[in-house]
């Protein structure tokens, strides 16, 4: 981290947020988000891009997850995000090795951008797969993009995201949205996993639809530690 500071890309830190398993409430896994000093993560993302480094950027985000988590970790999955660009780079081998130090099984490659999918991404997709990695596609309620990248990732989790779940509190139109969603996760045999989860009435909507997985501010905001589950029952949220 401190070369790329050194040489132009700014320094982070790496947040984690819990994912709930909500048939068992319990903590299922963390998702990992990066945390730059003094802008956006989507500026970082964006600077890096522009300078040809965000392979380089990438590969520093998943060494630091791979080495904290195994420090912190108390046998959780991690979430880790990547651009199609890193998760395509050489079938995808050098991020393997960024992560070498991590069991496979442990990880979940959540696939951001969409829309910027190669054509070809399905092939690499596989080879992620057959070396026991599991992927994820997110904002899945946002367009053809994102039903593209479910056929072509064939992914293990969908996460419907926050517009959707707000939505389907509200209207009963949003809620035949959010069937569908979660019909087309289990016909592809994928788990789903509802994003920003604020309240208790969003909380009891995506248990009632059967959403198996759940993240967001009502269980906890991100955080340099891994919150365990004494500290979420402390809250009366599990």
């Amino acid at each position: 981290m401190q070369k790329m500071l050194h040489q132009g890309i700014e320094p982070f830190t790496i947040a984690y947020q819990p994912i709930i398993d909500l048939r068992r409430n319990i903590i299922y896994g963390y998702e990992a988000l990066i945390r730059p000093k003094a802008c956006k993560p989507v500026d970082l993302i964006n600077k890096a891009t522009k300078q040809g480094r965000l392979l380089e950027l990438e590969l520093s985000i998943c060494s630091i997850v791979a080495k904290q988590f195994s420090r912190k970790n108390n046998g959780s999955v991690a979430f880790i995000n990547l651009t199609p660009y890193s998760f395509t780079y050489n079938d995808g081998e050098e991020i393997m090795k960024a992560l070498s130090s991590f069991d496979p099984a442990s990880i979940v490659i959540e696939v951001t951008e969409a829309i910027k999918l190669s054509k070809d991404i399905s092939g690499v997709a596989k080879v992620w797969h057959d070396k026991g990695y599991r992927l994820a596609v997110d904002d899945i309620s946002q367009g053809y993009s994102r039903l593209s990248a479910v056929a072509e990732l064939m992914p293990d989790f969908i996460k419907i995201d926050r517009p959707c779940i707000t939505g389907a509190v509200k209207s009963k139109s949003w809620r035949k949205v959010l069937e569908s969603i979660i019909n087309m996760a289990r016909n592809i045999g994928a788990k789903t996993i509802g994003e920003g989860i604020e309240t208790e009435k969003e909380k009891e909507l995506v248990t009632e639809y059967g959403v198996d997985f759940a993240q967001g501010y009502y269980f906890g905001i991100p955080s340099l530690r891994l919150l365990s589950r004494q500290e979420l029952n402390s809250r009366n949220v599990l």
